[in-house]
């Protein structure tokens, strides 16, 4: 069924049908829509017991002016409006906004569409907070499948298939996947963990691309976040780049059992690329890898650690980590 308004030419003809004693389910089919929105349409827009076809027409437009308006007037409100400026700025979509006030206050004082159009006519004023919404004009570049792996054979590799079946359900913390996002030139780079239920993320930077150096990196990264939360690790999926030719260094030094997705199925580790496109926000394609300082690292970390998810509930993944009864803050 059509969930479009409903026009002058249909409203004459539920007029001329209730005239003749027509039902209401007659009547939907008549003008294709559902039998409730007949319902609505007669009891909402009927006035002194009669139904009038321009009468109800006008009483409808009416009522939409008045939620449109009702719903621009909600972010004149101070505080609201200081939160959702406070999610753009940590790069937070409309609808993250609006599902976290949900969250946090059990109902949407905002909804995603209103943030949208207040983002627009701010744009329309000269005001520049479409800055911080992700760019989604770009093309769409189709991934080849099943394609030969003509990259050179890392050895000794556990493909997906051996691993454990309870990785796959994200109940349990500690399950990794990890890929590398190659700089200009394919110079420099950075290696991406992200543990599965959590989403949470750990980042080192390459600056040389080189196998020794990512193992060395990555055993960095991860001491440097137990600082603050000891970090469940159980396994890892990883991508068939080179850089993880030492993968059972890696294993060692990080405490988990290593597995590698098939080549060119980047679908196997999807939490990781998918990940990896929201770093594509503050690290865009063919940018400068090879100095990329570890503040920049940490601060991309901290917004999408503290980022709130949809699929997460709208809670982000330093609270879905904190969920862990083992490896809890330290306070």
């Amino acid at each position: 069924m059509s969930r479009k308004h409903l026009s002058i030419e249909a409203r004459e003809i539920i007029a001329e049908m209730l005239a003749y004693g027509h039902t209401q389910e007659q009547m939907a089919q008549a003008v294709s829509v559902s039998q409730s929105t007949i319902s609505r349409e007669i009891s909402r827009n009927r006035k002194t017991g009669r139904y009038r076809p321009v009468q109800a027409h006008r009483m409808a437009c009416r009522r939409r002016q008045k939620a449109s308006a009702d719903r621009h007037r909600k972010l004149e409100q101070p505080k609201l409006l200081k939160y959702v400026k406070t999610g753009l700025k940590k790069f937070w979509s409309p609808q993250q906004i609006a599902g976290r006030l949900e969250r946090q206050h059990h109902c949407r004082p905002v909804s995603h569409q209103t943030i949208y159009q207040w983002i627009k006519q701010a744009k329309e004023d000269g005001r520049k907070w479409h800055i911080y919404l992700r760019q989604s004009n770009r093309k769409y570049k189709r991934r080849s499948r099943g394609k030969a792996d003509n990259r050179g054979k890392i050895p000794d590799r556990t493909f997906i298939d051996q691993r454990p079946a309870a990785v796959e359900t994200r109940r349990q913390f500690g399950h990794w996947e990890g890929d590398t996002l190659v700089g200009k030139n394919h110079k420099g780079g950075v290696v991406t963990h992200v543990e599965r239920k959590s989403r949470y993320l750990v980042m080192a930077p390459l600056p040389v691309r080189d196998h020794r150096q990512l193992v060395k990196a990555s055993r960095r990264a991860f001491a440097r976040h137990d600082h603050d939360i000891l970090l469940p690790r159980k396994s890892e999926t990883l991508d068939n780049g080179q850089e993880f030719w030492s993968h059972k260094e890696l294993g060692k030094a990080l405490g988990l059992d290593i597995y590698f997705a098939r080549p060119y199925h980047p679908w196997e580790r999807g939490t990781n690329e998918q990940v990896n496109g929201l770093i594509r926000q503050f690290l865009p394609k063919g940018c400068e890898l090879t100095n990329l300082s570890s503040a920049k690292i940490r601060r991309i970390e901290e917004l999408l650690n503290n980022r709130p998810r949809k699929t997460l509930g709208y809670r982000t993944p330093i609270e879905v980590l904190r969920t862990h009864r083992i490896y809890a803050f330290r306070i």
